[in-house]
């Protein structure tokens, strides 16, 4: 049926549909007046910064292409955020990257170990870029 040519079917079938529908959120609201839901937070989220994290540092730490002189700056840099995403960069090097092992925030620290490992189980022999 055509919204713009209704005739009068549409509207008796639009009219009970309505009627359906107000009735049914009417009982809706009387049977759960008393519901409250909480809301819980999933357990994996880390925490949202309290302060904004600057974007160019942001993507400088992930950048392969990253000059290692910026990388190194960034692995000391204030925002955890920032060190920890320079843990992700394939192109910083292994000691730096083991010394935020160590890292006082415990975020750091976890994706510097995680990144370590996956470093030391890389097999270069064994892979095989894919063709193109």
């Amino acid at each position: 049926m055509d919204p713009e040519r209704g005739g009068i079917v549409q509207k008796m079938i639009t009219g009970m549909f309505y009627a359906i529908l107000s009735v049914a959120y009417f009982i809706m609201k009387i049977v759960l007046r008393n519901k409250k839901e909480t809301i819980v937070e999933p357990k994996h989220l880390h925490e949202p910064p309290s302060v904004p994290v600057p974007s160019l540092s942001l993507a400088n730490a992930l950048n392969p292409k990253t000059p290692v002189e910026k990388l190194l700056e960034l692995v000391i840099d204030s925002n955890p955020y920032v060190r920890r995403a320079v843990c992700r960069n394939p192109s910083l090097p292994v000691g730096d990257l083991e010394k935020l092992t160590h890292d006082r925030e415990t975020m750091v620290a976890a994706e510097a170990t995680r990144v370590f490992q996956q470093r030391h189980q890389f097999d270069a022999g064994g892979y095989e870029l894919p063709p193109i």
